[in-house]
């Protein structure tokens, strides 16, 4: 046999094995599309069973939403503003506090009896997000400068939820998830102050309320003496009495205008700081306490879906287990 003869032959049978491995991938795709259009025939066939199935479906979830009996959670929402830097604070007591929740013997502890303790579910705290927060932080912070880059990227690609942020946000919130409903809020009044009541955060605010005291009363008298000035100066025109020296020293005498400006901003520190006074005398303020609710129930809808697809698959796997049944009768007696 010559080499060329060889070199046909070979050719001829990878043509032939090419033929051969394009009509099993044509009998494949065949056989698979075949199979989708009987399934869907038989769906069609069957299409008032399943319509059926539907309806008697959706009736017994509906008879087991109503009819059987099943535990409820609640929540209670509390908005809170943590004051004097004591933000990482709260959450790493939030924290600690769902640790704890694993051991009723930690009730003592927050100063709750076992069964108001084994009430809690979960405690969740998130912050309130809003951008102005953040603007308002940085500008306080950096008086003008421009802030890391590593902050302005953040801003850039608003990722607010980052840890990093959380100092920055005003208010917080935080939601207590009950097994059953507590009969009043006595449970989460326990809660907020235990974690308000630390020593350090205590002493803390007791210099900042003595400073804020110390200021408003030092602005007062400023406040006082100007009013004084200004009245001295008023009735010195009226009298047009020359004799009233102010000062020794002509480049001291302040205008008008000076005093007005002076008594203008001391009005404003002395109302931020009355401000102060009346709203940080407590480490974690309470904005809102929203009554304790119900959740609502999930397992409605899950009902719902859940009844008429497990009826659809039962019925589904009943006709399938006749076909393969009947296809591997006739396949043993071919």
């Amino acid at each position: 046999m010559s080499i060329h003869q060889k070199h046909n032959r070979d050719t001829s049978d990878d043509e032939i094995d090419l033929g051969i491995l394009w009509s099993k991938i044509k009998d494949f795709f065949r056989a698979l599309v075949r199979g989708i259009l009987a399934i869907i025939q038989f769906y069609i066939q069957k299409a008032t069973l399943f319509s059926l199935l539907l309806v008697v479906g959706i009736g017994i979830g509906l008879l087991i939403h109503l009819f059987i009996p099943r535990a409820h959670s609640y929540m209670h929402q509390i908005t809170i503003v943590p004051k004097y830097e004591s933000t990482e604070y709260l959450y790493k007591s939030i924290e600690n506090l769902n640790e704890n929740l694993r051991n009723d013997d930690y009730h003592t502890l927050y100063g709750l009896t076992k069964e108001q303790f084994g009430l809690i579910k979960e405690v969740e705290i998130k912050p309130i997000i809003r951008v102005s927060d953040i603007l308002d932080n940085l500008n306080s912070n950096y008086e003008g400068k421009e802030p890391p880059s590593a902050i302005l990227v953040d801003l850039e690609e608003i990722e607010f939820e980052k840890e990093k942020f959380y100092d920055f946000y005003k208010q917080h919130q935080l939601t207590i998830y009950y097994t059953s409903e507590p009969e009043n809020a006595e449970i989460s009044e326990a809660l907020t102050a235990f974690i308000s009541k630390n020593p350090y955060f205590e002493k803390h605010r007791n210099v900042k309320i003595t400073e804020y005291k110390r200021n408003l009363e030092a602005n007062q008298n400023s406040l006082q003496f100007i009013n004084s000035y200004l009245d001295k100066i008023s009735q010195s025109e009226k009298n047009q009495d020359t004799n009233v020296v102010l000062y020794s020293n002509d480049e001291d005498i302040p205008t008008v205008a000076t005093l007005l400006k002076q008594k203008e901003l001391l009005l404003e520190q002395i109302g931020e700081q009355e401000e102060a006074l009346a709203m940080d005398q407590d480490v974690l303020s309470i904005v809102r306490s929203n009554p304790i609710l119900q959740q609502k129930s999930k397992l409605l809808y899950r009902y719902y879906i859940l009844i008429p697809l497990l009826l659809f698959g039962a019925v589904s796997l009943y006709y399938l287990s006749k076909y393969i049944s009947s296809a591997a009768k006739q396949f043993a007696y071919r």
